[in-house]
């Protein structure tokens, strides 16, 4: 390059020219197989414009909030394929920054969005997955297995990097100790086999003719699913205040799975009429990953009290900071119970 940077580049493309998109996934699972490869959507130009710009890492990908182009004579079977295709869009190429050789490391926000991805890709299959008889029930097995894989590293990114911060700020004396020690590594799950054959599937689906003919009526497809998720989380929020950590983490989830089933469906419906749920569900995500972010910390302070004197500050910050948080997440998920039900519109 014009910086004189340069970098190893060892690398095979499957490319199709002619025949069918299954032929080719079936080709590359063979060489996966074989061969240990690993997916890396860069291109060798952003490669090469990174070592220019001297910069270690590529940009972070986000999601966007109603990027899969839905029209209500789409057929089922391909708005899930549209919703695939998105998810894996958001997910690969921050999955390649993860996965890439471990001498240079990626930035935590890298495995963050991959986690993120996963998540919306869960999401997709288990709230439309029946629209398409073309899915496979060890997918949801696979992604969990992988999003867990993930969760240790995430787990320790997100205490360095939010509530180790907070207590000092409030005054705590250094407790680095409270960090956990690394806990697998999320670059060689990415680089395994099992994660690779699995996308490669994915991919082979969201870029798969569909089954059948468009035809009009998604949006009542879609209504049923959406009534049912909102249904539990109506619940929950009258429940909430009485629940335990466990119902708590349980809401999170199924707050993650609302928010992640409507951004992929929005662009059904006018923007204004989905906004008012998704801030909604956006605040109450937030809060309770904050909740769950101090129950690690509250975990793993407990497991040090009787040795370490300076972890009672943590404790009494944590418990401050936990009843501040559960007050301000029963209103964020009232307002989810109370929003406008978008798809009840026409």
């Amino acid at each position: 390059s014009a910086t004189g940077a340069s970098g190893p580049l060892c690398e095979i493309e499957f490319e199709l020219k002619s025949g069918s998109m299954d032929d080719l996934i079936a080709l590359a699972r063979r060489w996966v197989a074989r061969f240990h490869l690993w997916l890396d959507v860069r291109t060798k130009a952003d490669r090469g414009d990174q070592m220019a710009r001297r910069q270690q890492t590529g940009p972070v990908v986000h999601a966007c909030t109603d990027s899969v182009d839905l029209r209500d004579k789409t057929s089922a079977d391909a708005a899930l394929r549209l919703m695939v295709a998105d998810c894996l869009a958001h997910l690969l190429p921050n999955a390649a920054e993860v996965a890439r050789d471990v001498v240079v490391t990626s930035e935590p926000e890298h495995l963050h969005q991959t986690r993120v991805a996963l998540r919306r890709l869960r999401s997709a299959l288990r709230n439309y997955g029946a629209f398409s008889s073309a899915t496979q029930a060890s997918w949801a097995i696979g992604l969990k297995t992988l999003f867990d894989q993930l969760g240790a590293a995430r787990d320790r990114d997100a205490l360095e990097g939010t509530v180790l911060p907070a207590l000092l700020k409030a005054g705590s004396p250094p407790l680095d100790l409270l960090v956990p020690p690394p806990a697998g590594d999320p670059a060689a799950a990415l680089r395994s086999r099992a994660c690779n054959q699995l996308l490669l599937e994915l991919i082979g689906f969201a870029q798969g003719a569909p089954l059948d003919v468009d035809a009009p009526g998604l949006k009542g497809q879609l209504r049923q699913r959406l009534r049912h998720v909102h249904r539990q989380l109506r619940a929950d929020a009258d429940a909430f205040p009485t629940m335990n950590d466990a119902s708590r983490h349980r809401t999170r989830k199924r707050v993650k799975r609302m928010r992640y089933s409507v951004e992929l469906v929005a662009a059904l419906w006018r923007p204004k009429a989905v906004n008012g749920l998704l801030d909604g569900l956006r605040l109450a995500q937030e809060l309770l990953g904050e909740l769950n972010d101090l129950m690690l910390a509250e975990r793993l302070c407990r497991q040090r009290v009787a040795t370490d004197a300076r972890i009672w500050f943590a404790l009494g910050w944590i418990a401050a900071r936990r009843a501040a948080l559960l007050d301000q997440t029963a209103v964020a998920l009232r307002q989810v119970a109370t929003a406008p039900r978008f798809w009840r519109r026409h």
